[in-house]
């Protein structure tokens, strides 16, 4: 596991050591017990194993939506995670 100061867009994206800074995803993002996130990650998918750490925004579903239109997609939904993932 590394260390990762920077923005990331990718695909797919798996992370185990320290990352910091943005990611956007098209399909889905696993954080593993030994990730240390500080970011915001837009992403269609997330796996987050007990014990990883995230402190950060998380936004689910399309990575950019049209201004004010829905143009037929789901919206997106939001949830802010400042915290374990085991809750402690």
């Amino acid at each position: 596991a590394g260390r990762i100061d920077a923005g990331i867009k990718a695909k797919s994206v798996v992370i185990l050591g320290h990352l910091e800074g943005d990611i956007r995803v098209r399909r889905k993002v696993t954080l593993h017990k030994s990730a240390r996130a500080a970011c915001e990650i837009h992403t269609r998918g997330i796996v987050v194993e007990e014990g990883a750490k995230l402190r950060g925004t998380i936004v689910i579903g399309d990575n950019e939506p049209a201004a004010g239109r829905n143009h037929g997609r789901k919206p997106e939904q939001r949830l802010t995670v400042i915290a374990r993932a085991n809750g402690r």
